[in-house]
């Protein structure tokens, strides 16, 4: 039981850092967060640098996000059918 807990909050963990990581990209990649050193002026649309960093961080960290998140739901939705006391009819 308490493996579980310690597991349960290193998941949670490993979840916000994915999720920070993914945001960043997002910010990144929209040019929210744009820092001076990078190349703004690019007459090709995927020349900015500040657009690679973003699709850079934002591949890797939403897509162990989306799939983490996704095995976290399927595995509280199976705790939770298998948490409730079938009801059986009596004949």
């Amino acid at each position: 039981m308490c493996l579980d807990r310690r597991l349960k909050i290193l998941v949670h963990l490993a979840l916000a850092v994915l999720g920070v990581g993914a945001a960043y990209g997002l910010l990144r990649l929209t040019g929210a967060i744009v820092f001076p050193s990078d190349n703004t002026w690019s007459m090709n649309f995927f020349n900015a640098s500040w657009r690679d960093d973003g699709v850079r961080l934002l591949v890797p960290f939403g897509g162990a996000f989306a799939g983490t998140a996704a095995a976290l739901a399927v595995r509280r939705k199976k705790s939770v059918s298998s948490s409730r006391p079938e009801i059986k009819e009596k004949m």
